[in-house]
């Protein structure tokens, strides 16, 4: 009978629940319709998605993170002051929620256990106490502490996040198809404003710049901006999403689907105008190609044919942009990174236990730049120390990305390929951009490193059985 009564109450429920979906629905569709009427399209779109997210993280975290994945090229756009001197990202926001959804009592244990946790965890924490003691430690002082502090706790916990939702079974795969979904979908957002050379509604016109008479003259073409903000930021998002595209086309499985999200991402590579992105993928490609199980000729062939297509279609602006070698020494944008570059070494000689403090970086440089290179910028904020750490954490993860590759097969065989390739291409990129704090690559190197506990968890599973029925034989033989 109280079954019975239990059936016959659900349809009230329903019913009662109607009204109150309806009401939040159309509070929901209104503030949607003020941020597109008040705030640039760019913008608009990241609050909408961010508060999506945050209702959703507070009920099911695991599925709010799937959109996460696919969200992370757009979350720094909306950023607000918490703090006098403190900007938080929507990223970061998000990540506050879904800690509350991992600290709210659940029957299901979504957090991993102290002893899950691997050494990159504990070497990012140990970077996070390193940054504040060379903060204290710093010869240029630090006004503002916890805005120099935020990066490196930032990253630390979006580490533990993805971390604690992509170790579960069959888990990478998802939220690395989430993530090329979001790269893809705001590349393809972005790339008419560079084609039409009109910005969206909000965004800004970023021209090519060339080299010609001694001084930099802007050229009618316009670099990509769009839902990500920055050129370079696009760059990144190529860099990631190609390698991993690649790998996908000599899997078995979508091979449409993959061919269908490279297009846009190659357009886009092309549109950022990043000579560094260009190096970066070339180098993930050719990972890919030593790499695969099978297919390695084919995957020759697709990228010969790639570049070969790309040197046919692509604006001749891009072209001289990529293979003008000659005329490096003489732009003023390679001279300002090498300058950059000087002062961060020049830093780590004479600070090399704790360089000049986290945040500092800028204030060591010529014009206030960053370094133009994650290696050197972490090494003269943080010292030799810091940077060691920094390593080790890379290392680890492309050591674990290698581990879970070498215990499965098929299509997902050539997901953690594709893996393994986004982060060499990222390690090349590093070499010439400053993003330590972007959440893309910590993704990466978290996913990689559940997928490795996850395939340490099985192995001793898909052993036992085999140990029982020996055990099981020699008792029935005595």
């Amino acid at each position: 009978m109280s079954g019975a009564t239990s059936i016959k109450q659900r349809p009230a429920a329903g019913r009662s629940a109607g009204p109150k979906a309806i009401l939040a629905a159309a509070c929901a569709g209104l503030i949607a319709a003020a941020a597109f009427a008040l705030l640039p399209l760019a913008v608009s779109v990241a609050i909408i998605v961010v508060g999506c997210i945050c209702f959703l993280a507070a009920a099911r975290p695991a599925a709010a993170f799937v959109f996460v994945a696919a969200g992370l090229p757009c979350y720094h756009l909306a950023a607000s002051e918490v703090l006098p001197g403190l900007k938080l990202t929507s990223l970061e926001f998000v990540s506050a929620f879904l800690l509350l959804g991992l600290m709210i009592p659940r029957p299901e244990r979504l957090a991993p256990r102290l002893k899950e946790l691997p050494a990159q965890f504990w070497l990012l924490l140990g970077m996070l106490i390193w940054a504040a003691a060379s903060i204290a430690m710093s010869p240029l002082g630090q006004e503002r502490i916890v805005n120099a502090i935020k990066p490196f706790s930032a990253v630390l916990i979006f580490w533990f996040l993805t971390f604690t939702f992509a170790r579960k079974p069959a888990a990478a795969p998802r939220l690395l198809i989430a993530l090329i979904g979001g790269i893809v979908f705001a590349q393809a957002i972005g790339l008419p404003e560079a084609v039409t050379r009109t910005p969206m509604r909000g965004g800004r016109t970023v021209y090519v710049a060339e080299q010609r008479g001694g001084q930099m003259v802007p050229l009618q073409e316009v670099r990509i901006t769009g839902l990500m903000g920055e050129p370079n930021f696009y760059a990144y998002g190529s860099v990631v999403a190609l390698p991993i595209c690649l790998a996908g086309l000599l899997g078995r499985r979508r091979k449409w689907a993959w061919a269908a999200a490279a297009a846009p991402s190659a357009a886009a590579l092309v549109l950022s105008y990043s000579r560094a992105a260009f190096l970066a993928v070339i180098a993930g490609a050719v990972w890919v190609v030593l790499r695969a199980p099978r297919g390695r000729l084919v995957a020759l062939l697709m990228l010969v044919a790639a570049l070969l297509i790309g040197a046919i279609v692509a604006p001749e602006a891009y072209i001289r942009r990529v293979t003008g070698v000659s005329t490096l020494r003489s732009d003023p944008s390679v001279q300002w990174r090498v300058d950059a570059w000087r002062a961060a070494v020049q830093a780590v000689h004479d600070y090399p236990m704790f360089g000049v403090g986290a945040g500092n970086i800028t204030r060591i440089t010529p014009r206030g730049l960053y370094a133009h290179n994650s290696y050197l910028e972490v090494a003269a904020e943080l010292g030799i120390p810091g940077l060691l750490a920094f390593l080790a954490i890379f290392a680890l993860s492309l050591r674990d990305a290698f581990r879970f590759s070498a215990q499965t097969k098929g299509s997902s065989r050539f997901m953690m390929i594709g893996l393994q390739a986004a982060l060499v291409a990222t390690a090349v990129f590093w070499f010439f951009a400053s993003m330590f704090g972007h959440k893309m690559a910590w993704f990466l190197m978290a996913t990689a490193s559940a997928s490795a506990l996850r395939a340490t968890r099985q192995a001793p599973d898909a052993a036992a059985p085999h140990d029982n029925s020996v055990l099981t034989k020699i008792t029935k033989s005595n």
